[in-house]
């Protein structure tokens, strides 16, 4: 088990370039996806389909399950799992 755990952790430089790009993607798709939102009616289905969309126009696929990546949830009781239809509120 601690094999495997070191074998994870450690990273090529290749595999940190890879990371890099990808948190710096992210980053920029999260602060457009913000803009794009109207409080009171923009949903966080929406805010998804529009990461989504920025996904495919770069050529990038889900890291896990497809229905739940981007994985966008609003307000206090947020969690993990698919995006709904829920109203981003101010």
């Amino acid at each position: 088990e601690e094999v495997v755990y070191q074998w994870l952790s450690i990273k090529l430089p290749a595999e940190v370039e890879i990371m890099k790009e990808a948190a710096m993607l992210s980053a920029t798709w999260q602060i457009e996806a913000y803009k794009t939102i109207i409080p009171g009616k923009t949903t966080d289905a929406d805010v998804a389909k529009f990461l989504k969309a920025k996904m495919k126009a770069q050529g990038v696929t889900d890291a896990w399950a497809a229905d739940q990546n981007p994985n966008v949830n609003s307000g206090p009781d947020r969690g993990h799992s698919h995006s709904t239809n829920k109203v981003i509120m101010p």
